[in-house]
């Protein structure tokens, strides 16, 4: 046996069996869509319905602040501080001079991840009312179940 066989992965069969016939029936996403983000939404659908997923939107913590640098002593770990600067004040009729720090800090789980996260999923819903309009319009579907 000498031929060539060439497996077909799970993403070509999803495009030869379901996303090339649309586009040949004729299935377009709205106007406002360009071709890249059309193939992009198509290609998308097809990954999560082959996993039999859907977008999840929910963050799995609420937000919270953390150090952006951490370091570890023989104590613990520790946030990384950096300084910013020196203070002068006079206590007991003597001036001191203290370094002012702080702690640079960063945001994880934002407002606007969520609302990423949250368009996705709306994107996602909105491609599936598509493809089933665009089915019922063409033929091809007699009945639907969108869960």
């Amino acid at each position: 046996m000498t031929e060539d066989l060439k497996t077909e992965t799970k993403r070509d069969r999803v495009r030869r069996l379901l996303l090339t016939p649309m586009a040949e029936l004729g299935f377009r996403f709205p106007k406002a869509v360009s071709a890249e983000d059309g193939q992009r939404k198509l290609d998308r659908i097809g990954e999560l319905a082959r996993a039999g997923q859907a977008p999840s939107w929910h963050l799995p913590e609420k937000t919270r602040v953390v150090s952006c640098e951490w370091r570890t002593t023989k104590h613990g770990t520790f946030a990384q501080t950096e300084s910013a600067g020196m203070l002068s004040y006079v206590s007991l009729g003597k001036l001191r001079e203290v370094e002012v720090k702080y702690c640079p800090i960063t945001n994880q789980n934002r407002p606007g991840d969520a609302a990423a996260l949250r368009r996705e999923d709306l994107a996602w819903w909105g491609a599936l009312l598509e493809l089933r309009d665009s089915f019922r319009i063409y033929g091809g579907l007699t009945s639907y179940v969108v869960t």
